[in-house]
This record gives structure tokens, C-alpha cells and sequence, in this order.
């Protein structure tokens, strides 16, 4: 439980850095109330033995800016130089903090900096493609089990279902290496088929699409900030599906528990003080 408010306070406060960065409104001095809280974050992070939580809050900041920066500047303007220039850094920033993250985990790595990224980036195709090819080692027949194993386990918990399974998938062999990741068109592939799969696809397309152009017609107050927090988020799911299989992360009772904690804690935090719509730090509302 602890660690799940660490990660909200870490999120929430990465997203207040960002507003009042944007906006302006705050004195560079006065940062050092946001900055605590997102160094043990980042520290958990790090520690972590899951890495890709670093690609998910690099994720979730420059999802934020780009929004952020689209209220400020006007949504009909294109994407300016100096956020392509933010993108340009931040990207290989977290790249490089994802490989010697190894070090720091206690995990070692013969592979350089380029092959290791490489069998990140495109080891999951590959192993979606062997699927495809050969799929014989795969039984699995419950209605959307690769899918939705995370609903699976809370309903055998609650003992409506006997049924449980892990959410990890079978190991294939790629060269010197082996991996269970398949991109996130693996699951509904196998569960749902061609048709499924492209299904899948749209709805998630739609929903992203369809609440980004819904910040077009909002003003910018406490209630479309949390959207922000929300939307930012989730879009990992579209950011990493050629990586992970994030659908099974998505998918679950505990997003709707991440999503609730980010409510609490940007109220607890922001809700006593709103000026001129920006985020006005208060710890003692």
C-alpha cells in the first residue's frame, strides 16, 4: 500500500513540476516542495526489479507537457520546436537511465548499449512473430484468459470461479537471449482471433483519440487537471504496445485503485487552492 502512494505522489507531483513549469506561475526557488517527493520515486523506480516503470513516467511527462503546452499555446498551432526538442532529450535521457538501471537492480549485462535497447525494442515483435509461426505450444482455451488474467485471479479470489492462471506467457528461445513478451496484440490474437485483435486495436485507438479531442472544448481547472493525470497515464498502453503487454496491467482492478489514489492525492494536495487555474501548492489545506 505504501509503495502505491509513493507512486501517486510521484505522478501527481511530476504532473504539478510540469503545470507550473508551463504556466510560469511559480518562482524556480520555490520548486524544492515538488522535488522531494519525485526523488523517492524516482529512487523506487530505480530500484525496482521492473525497469519498465521508467519508460511509463518518461511516458506520462511528455504526454503532460504536450497537453499542457497545447492549452498555453493554442490547440490549432502545430507541435513547436522547442517540445520536439524536449522529446529529442528526454527520450534518450530515459534510455539511458533504463540500461544502467541493470547495474543498479543487481542484474549484469554483457550486451552494450545499443544491442541491449535493440532486444527491447524489437525482441517483442519477434517473439509475436514465432508465435504466429508456431503456436503449438500454447493450450490455453478459457474465454479471454491471456487477456484478462488479472479479472480472472479477483474473481477467484471473491470464489466466483475456481479458474486462476498467471499472467506470465511461455518463453521462446531469440538468438542468445529468451523472452515472453509479445506485444500487445498477442493476447487478443490468441483469445478473440484476427477479428478480435483488430477490434481490440480500434477501441483503444478510439478512446485516446476520442479524449484528447475532448481537452480541445475544456478549460483548464481541477477537474480537467486530474483528466490529465489520468489520460497521461494510461497512454503507456499506447506508447509501449510494440514492447509489452500492457493490456493485462490495464485491464485490472488494481488501475481503478491507481486511479482512485491519484484522485486522493491531487485533492489532498491541490483541491484547497485553485489560482487563476494552476496548481498552487498546498500541504496544509
Amino acid at each position: 500500500m505504501l509503495l502505491k502512494f509513493i507512486d501517486a505522489f510521484g505522478y501527481v507531483f511530476t504532473f504539478a513540476i510540469i503545470n507550473n513549469f508551463v504556466s510560469k506561475k511559480i518562482k524556480f526557488k520555490n520548486y524544492y516542495y515538488y522535488i522531494f517527493p519525485v526523488i523517492i520515486f524516482s529512487m523506487k523506480v530505480l530500484m525496482g526489479s521492473g525497469r519498465l516503470e521508467l519508460l511509463r513516467w518518461g511516458s506520462f511527462a511528455l504526454i503532460v507537457s504536450f497537453i499542457l503546452n497545447q492549452y498555453k499555446n493554442g490547440w490549432k498551432k502545430s507541435i513547436s520546436s522547442k517540445y520536439i526538442r524536449m522529446a529529442f532529450i528526454l527520450v534518450p535521457v530515459v534510455l539511458v537511465l533504463f540500461y544502467f538501471a541493470t547495474n543498479i537492480i543487481g542484474r549484469e549485462t554483457s550486451r552494450t548499449f545499443f544491442q541491449y535497447i535493440s532486444t527491447y525494442a524489437g525482441g517483442s515483435i519477434q517473439h509475436f512473430n514465432q508465435y504466429i509461426t508456431d503456436s503449438s505450444m500454447v493450450t490455453e482455451t478459457h474465454f479471454g484468459a491471456e487477456t484478462f488474467p488479472g479479472i480472472y485471479s479477483f474473481f477467484s479470489r471473491l470464489g466466483l470461479t475456481t479458474y486462476s492462471r498467471s499472467v506470465h506467457l511461455e518463453m521462446r528461445q531469440l538468438g542468445v537471449t529468451q523472452g515472453n513478451i509479445y506485444t500487445f496484440f498477442r493476447r487478443p490474437y490468441h483469445d478473440f482471433g484476427l477479428f478480435g485483435m483488430c477490434l481490440m486495436t480500434f477501441l483503444v485507438v478510439f478512446y485516446f483519440s476520442n479524449k484528447y479531442s475532448s481537452f480541445k472544448t475544456k478549460t483548464l481547472n481541477g477537474k480537467t487537471n486530474y483528466s490529465i493525470i489520468c489520460y497521461s497515464y494510461l497512454f503507456y498502453w499506447i506508447v509501449l504496445s510494440s514492447i509489452e503487454n500492457y493490456s493485462i496491467g490495464i485491464v485490472a482492478i488494481s488501475t481503478l485503485f491507481t486511479l482512485i489514489l491519484f484522485k486522493l492525492t491531487y485533492v489532498f494536495l491541490f483541491g484547497c487552492k485553485l489560482k487563476n487555474y494552476k496548481l498552487v501548492l498546498r500541504l496544509n489545506c
